[in-house]
This record gives C-alpha cells, sequence and structure tokens, in this order.
C-alpha cells in the first residue's frame, strides 16, 4: 500500500539512481501515483533502470503518472518554477521546465492500472536538448480519464525520445510511439 504522493523517486539533482523496481502496489485516493522527480540543477543527474510493475491506482487526486521535473515551491513566490511550478498548469504565465542537465533512462510502465483519476492520467516531460530514453509502457490502462487539462491527449508529453506504448496500454502519450495490440489491429 502507498498514498501521499506515492511510490516517488526524487528530488535527484546531480547523482545517479538506478536499477528501482516498485512491484505489486496498491495505492488508494493518492495524490500522485507514479512520481518521478528531478529538482533544479545544473549538475548531471541520472535515473535510469527504473521498472513499475503490477500497480493499481484508484481515484488519484492529481497526476498518476509523472515523470520529470519536480513540481515544487521552495521560495516565498509560491508559484515561482523551481522548475516546475506547484500552480503549473492551472495558473496562467506559471512554467513547468525540465533542466537540460539530467536524463532519464530505461524506464518501464508495466501492468498498470489507474481508476477514476480526477485529471489528465499524466505527465512526461524531458528536456528537448536532452530528451528520455526508451521510456516504455505496457499494459498501462487508464478507466475513465479526466480530460483537464490536456483533453484528448490525455497527456502533457514531450522531450522523449523511443518512447513506446505496448499491448493494452490506452490512452497512448502522444509523444510516443503506439505498437500497442489496438494499433496493430487497425483499430
Amino acid at each position: 500500500r502507498a498514498s501521499g504522493v506515492g511510490l516517488t523517486i526524487g528530488s535527484i539533482a546531480g547523482s545517479v539512481v538506478q536499477n528501482i523496481t516498485f512491484r505489486d502496489c496498491y495505492m488508494h485516493h493518492t495524490y500522485k501515483g507514479i512520481y518521478m522527480k528531478f529538482r533544479d540543477t545544473e549538475s548531471a543527474g541520472v535515473i535510469k533502470d527504473v521498472t513499475y510493475e503490477n500497480i493499481f491506482i484508484d481515484t488519484p487526486s492529481q497526476w498518476p503518472i509523472w515523470i520529470g521535473p519536480a513540481q515544487q515551491s521552495d521560495s516565498a513566490r509560491l508559484c515561482a518554477a523551481h522548475p516546475c511550478s506547484i500552480c503549473w498548469p492551472e495558473v496562467p504565465g506559471s512554467e513547468c521546465n525540465m533542466p537540460s542537465s539530467v536524463s532519464y533512462e530505461n524506464i518501464l510502465l508495466k501492468n498498470i492500472t489507474i481508476l477514476n483519476p480526477t485529471k489528465s492520467p499524466g505527465v512526461i516531460r524531458g528536456n528537448e536538448s536532452n530528451p528520455m530514453q526508451k521510456v516504455v509502457f505496457e499494459d498501462v490502462q487508464v478507466i475513465n480519464p479526466g480530460s483537464k487539462p490536456w483533453g484528448d491527449d490525455y497527456y502533457d508529453c514531450q522531450g522523449v525520445s523511443g518512447g513506446v506504448a505496448k499491448g493494452s496500454t490506452w490512452p497512448v502519450p502522444p509523444c510516443f510511439e503506439d505498437q500497442t495490440d489496438a494499433a496493430k489491429d487497425g483499430l
């Protein structure tokens, strides 16, 4: 069982975090579910070889999947981006920036079920000049997804190279290659 901000890796700065597995977990009414984050840094950092497998997330109140910059406030200016504003994307003008000095590599989400998320299913946000590498969603199913704030795209998805959706994954993040069973069947 997990609650609060869920199964979290970070905030990471100038270090390497690798070979982490979360398996066979149930989360009921968490804030976020799967949460990997880097804080604002100029030091090189890496999160790699991470697996989330057999995870059930029931009615998360925010984004059930967040892979990207830390969404936090660490100054008197509540909505300042450090690196991603806690006010983003709800407050106009708020920013969410992924540091270019950090990397995500070989991230696997497998057999993940998300039921009734309040918001859109997630944020997958790398840096365009240093994109995430090899992010795979295999059998990641979102049942009754919220549509705000990203509508039919369901995810804020950018700065990913080699993102792939497989098996029964739905919805497919828009910056991923769709290799799902539905795509193979022409549905």
